[in-house]
């Protein structure tokens, strides 16, 4: 990435998936919480978008005046599903053509199957689809958020806070998978896509719960006595009472 659009745009590399600090211009790698994906799906610059950055926008979104913020919370999530579907169309037309007639590994098999199939049902979300993903997008946020407070701060009274957070979005978005199945059992391409939402729940069920128990271990040792934050994070609340 050009050094000078890294300084003055204060942009973050999400391609190869570093954290970029635009004045030092240094990149911090962290295999667990700057590359978090399960083994069936492709790294994205989507998700590392939706992960990292698409949450503080609907924040913004939400401090405006005369009730406003709630509508374009969910018009932005709309429109950033769709730009997610359409990349990952690109992405997956331009893997197949790259792979060509080489016989191709059944893991990537399955992350190229998921990233189809996202790009299928992520371009026009019912209001269901829009809830389950709502709740991802904050169980990634939240998990994010508390890895980073834990390893690169050290504030476990922070990380605590927000790993509670992460493992109530992910208990909700698991809630929505297991809704939206069984809703659409008589469509084979939804219900293939729902078994690997499924699956990335359960992914981010043991991640979120051992961001959880290394923050209560550190929690209670000297200064990290404080009661835990509770931060006030309510998107996908926001975006489920308005579509409900």
């Amino acid at each position: 990435m050009n050094r000078t659009l890294v300084k003055q745009g204060n942009l973050i590399d999400y391609g190869d998936a570093f954290e970029v600090n635009p004045l030092a211009l240094q990149r911090r790698f962290d295999t667990i919480h700057n590359i978090f994906s399960p083994e069936f799906s492709f790294l994205d610059n989507g998700t590392h978008f939706q992960t990292k950055n698409l949450m503080f926008h609907f924040h913004k979104l939400l401090d405006t005046d005369a009730g406003r913020g709630p509508k374009q919370v969910v018009t932005l999530f709309k429109e950033f599903l769709k730009l997610k579907s359409q990349a990952q169309k690109e992405y997956a037309d331009y893997i197949q053509q790259r792979l060509g007639d080489y016989s191709i590994p059944d893991r990537t098999q399955e992350a190229l199957r998921y990233t189809q199939l996202q790009a299928k049902f992520l371009e026009k979300p019912s209001k269901d689809l829009l809830v389950q993903q709502a709740w991802k997008t904050e169980a990634l946020f939240c998990n994010a958020l508390s890895g980073a407070q834990a390893e690169f701060f050290g504030n476990y009274h922070t990380a605590y806070g927000w790993a509670q957070k992460a493992v109530e979005a992910t208990q909700q978005y698991q809630a929505a998978t297991a809704q939206l199945a069984n809703k659409h059992k008589s469509n084979k391409d939804y219900q293939k896509f729902m078994d690997y939402e499924k699956a990335y729940g359960e992914f981010l069920e043991e991640g979120t719960s051992a961001q959880l128990a290394k923050a209560t271990s550190e929690f209670g040792k000297g200064e990290h006595k404080s009661p835990p934050l509770s931060p006030q994070l309510r998107i996908a609340n926001t975006i489920q009472d308005y579509l409900a």
